[in-house]
């Protein structure tokens, strides 16, 4: 059987190796310390968070047939009114009823629920491929660790990890060298008392916050407690990237105050996480990098769009392509 190296451990290379591992030795290699990717989610008992994509909507027959078996288990419905804030008038612009979906009980149990019985390797970061004489790729991890040789080697990192793995592989007209991020900070606030408002989750205008969702309303959630993930506008987060975290996080404290009635001095637990590639950016007719002669592959969100439904669709479509060629 050929040997896979598989990039990254998120819906698309999970994807990839429950599809690709029926044909082929798959090892999958994650830089973190789990699965999911940006379906994470951060534990700070009696606090969790879903700190990356907050759900998932259902448009297609493809994705709806996959989740149908799992509904219940692994999936759930995510419903409640959705508010719309505006900067300055903190009343409620717009309510509306949801109809999204999240995995249960977090968010990232989906991608736990596809990992099982692949060939993981976690907190395994690869920084480089080298080529054989055989034709095939020699891996060795941050770490000086060596990783072994594989017939092919797919990469499912956002385009800037990608292409600094890949080196000059790619040829320059190819469509991967226009993928770009926006990035994201997220601000998780813990309180232990239940949520009282009666909303589930807003969006919001005008403000350097885009999105506030009250993780514990979500099924299977601790709703003794109130668990909220504050999602940071791609343009202001564009300007302040590079700002001192700590400042950061006071600066989204101060908004959040403005926008919602909360005692941001009285605080159980804060946290804050910097998404450096939250979003890939709208970019039309781009199609994966696959090369067959080579043997390298670069699958992922940075394609088309980033929603999780057209992660799932797209990596159906590369793993079949790829599949066919082993």
């Amino acid at each position: 059987m050929k040997r896979i190296a598989i990039i990254g451990s998120g819906l698309s290379g999970l994807t990839l190796g429950q599809e690709l591992s029926k044909k082929a030795d798959v090892c999958i290699f994650e830089k973190g310390r789990g699965v999911g990717g940006r379906m994470s989610t951060r534990y700070a008992d009696p606090f969790v968070f879903d700190h990356g994509a907050p759900y998932w909507t259902v448009n297609t027959k493809e994705f709806h047939n996959f989740l149908k078996p799992l509904i219940g288990s692994v999936v759930a419905e995510w419903k409640g009114p959705i508010i719309t804030l505006e900067k300055w008038s903190p009343s409620i612009k717009n309510i509306s009823e949801s109809s999204y979906f999240v995995a249960i009980p977090n968010m990232n149990s989906l991608c736990k629920h596809i990992a099982i019985g692949l060939k993981i390797k976690t907190q395994c970061e690869v920084t480089s491929i080298k080529p054989t004489n055989e034709k095939k790729w020699h891996l060795i991890s941050r770490a000086d660790e060596d990783l072994g040789v594989y017939d092919i080697v797919i990469s499912t990192a956002p385009t800037p990890q990608t292409l600094k793995l890949f080196s000059d592989y790619p040829p320059k007209n190819h469509g991967i060298y226009k993928g770009k991020f926006d990035s994201c900070f997220a601000l998780m606030i813990g309180i232990n008392e239940p949520w009282d408002k009666g909303w589930i989750a807003a969006h919001v205008y005008n403000s350097p916050i885009k999105w506030i969702g009250v993780n514990s309303t979500k099924p299977e959630r601790n709703n003794d407690v109130t668990c909220l993930v504050i999602h940071s506008d791609h343009q202001w987060t564009e300007a302040n990237l590079h700002r001192n975290i700590e400042e950061v996080q006071d600066l989204l404290l101060n908004e959040l105050g403005t926008l919602i009635t909360l005692d941001i001095t009285n605080l159980s637990y804060v946290s804050r996480h910097r998404w450096l590639y939250s979003k890939i950016q709208p970019v039309e007719n781009l199609e994966y990098f696959m090369d067959n002669n080579l043997g390298l592959y670069a699958v992922g969100d940075w394609c088309e769009r980033s929603d999780i439904e057209t992660v799932w669709l797209n990596t159906q479509k590369g793993s079949n392509f790829i599949a066919s060629k082993i």
